[in-house]
């Protein structure tokens, strides 16, 4: 369970906690009441390699050891896209990669997140965390000091991989279809024509569907959000999407001023889509969130006329209320200057300062990384006064339009 679950743990309940026994499950891995420790083992020359060719995608063998828990012979590769880097990679490790079935804490596969993009290491840890507390299915995450051959490499952050094993925790179930959506240039959900290939699997990438028609459905989706009437809109899309989960989770992006998700500056970018089992219901799980805590001032209308699906879904008056409210209740959640999420921002800060002044390889100075924890503290004070400015009263507009 996440640590930050209940909304009033205050830090010196927190700083009473004692050190966790020898873990054997998942659970104590993504402990993030503590800063973790992983070492990995790998061949010096695999290594160097390893180094040199970031922009392949090539496995290569490791041990891994944590608290005493080793697993021999996993596999790791180089992840990400603007976050490759050969000086301090993104790491995605592959437990069954040589050995079929292998497991470690229970887990499959895991990400190292090095973090290159965010100079506080904070933006993403604190966006999936409020994305949980306001109950979307999101990964967990902790923080750890990662070494190589016994040389600490930085500070990481680990993730939890959306597969299978994610699908089973979070609903109970893993037998629908999971997609990744990549992003292949701008696209803002509309209607390319009937043909699958025109959105799977380079748009959405097929991760673990279990039916040769999964890509139909999506497509029916798609063709419903853009050709449905007026009239039928929100009963139509009702049998793929809950409209009201799917405002609050754009309300939480809204929120952190994220540039690069569902509404981002390029169109729709970095989150999961999972079709649930027996059903054409999907849902929306967020990823990759390190580019927000931006501008305090960042409209919550934020291309909101540029998305199909948002823009046919804020011209009703209830889910535009619904939204509204969906921000309302998340800048609440959030707090200002002494609310929940600055005191969970001050809490990380104690936590990582050491390991991210001493990581040799980040790619931010040590005066970079305090001023942009010190921006990432400011925003969550201000955001909190503006959005709570700009919900107002609630007010059902006829016909949405930008700038409302």
């Amino acid at each position: 369970m996440c640590f930050w679950a209940k909304r009033f743990l205050w830090v010196p309940l927190l700083l009473a906690i004692s050190s966790p026994a020898v873990a054997q499950t998942a659970d104590e891995l993504f402990d993030d009441s503590v800063l973790q420790e992983i070492r990995l083992t790998v061949s010096p020359d695999d290594w160097n390699q390893f180094k040199i060719n970031y922009m392949a995608s090539t496995y290569y063998s490791a041990d891994i050891s944590w608290r005493g828990i080793e697993v021999q012979n996993i596999g790791i590769r180089h992840r990400g896209t603007g976050s490759r880097s050969g000086t301090k990679p993104y790491l995605g490790l592959k437990f069954d990669q040589y050995t079929k079935g292998q497991q470690f804490l229970g887990l499959s596969s895991l990400r190292l997140k090095n973090v290159t993009q965010d100079p506080s290491f904070l933006h993403d840890r604190l966006s999936m965390l409020l994305f949980r507390q306001r109950g979307i299915p999101a990964p967990r995450e902790a923080y750890a000091r990662l070494y190589v051959n016994d040389e600490y490499r930085g500070l990481y952050l680990i993730i939890e991989e959306v597969d299978n094993k994610f699908l089973d925790r979070v609903f109970g179930e893993h037998g629908g279809c999971l997609y990744s959506y990549n992003w292949v240039g701008e696209y803002h959900f509309e209607y390319l024509g009937d043909d699958p290939a025109l959105y799977a699997p380079d748009r959405f990438e097929p991760k673990s569907c279990q039916s040769e028609t999964d890509p139909a459905v999506l497509v029916e989706m798609i063709r419903t959000v853009n050709q449905a009437s007026d009239e039928g809109f929100p009963g139509e899309v009702s049998e793929f999407l809950d409209l009201g989960s799917f405002l609050n989770y754009v309300a939480v992006e809204s929120f952190l001023a994220e540039w690069d998700g569902f509404l981002g500056h390029l169109g729709m970018n970095n989150f999961y889509l999972y079709r649930l089992e027996g059903t054409k219901r999907f849902q929306f799980i967020p990823w990759d969130k390190e580019q927000g805590f931006g501008d305090p001032q960042h409209s919550i209308w934020h291309q909101v006329d540029l998305n199909v699906l948002t823009l046919r879904a804020l011209s009703y008056p209830e889910l535009y209320d619904g939204y509204l409210d969906a921000l309302r209740r998340t800048a609440l959640e959030a707090g200002g200057t002494g609310g929940w999420l600055d005191n969970v921002l001050e809490w990380f800060y104690a936590q990582i300062r050491l390991a991210a002044l001493e990581d040799p390889f980040k790619p931010a100075s040590n005066e970079e990384f305090e001023n942009a924890v010190n921006a990432t503290r400011e925003y969550i004070r201000q955001r909190y006064d503006f959005v709570l400015s700009q919900v107002g009263p609630q007010r059902s507009p006829g016909v949405f339009t930008s700038g409302l």
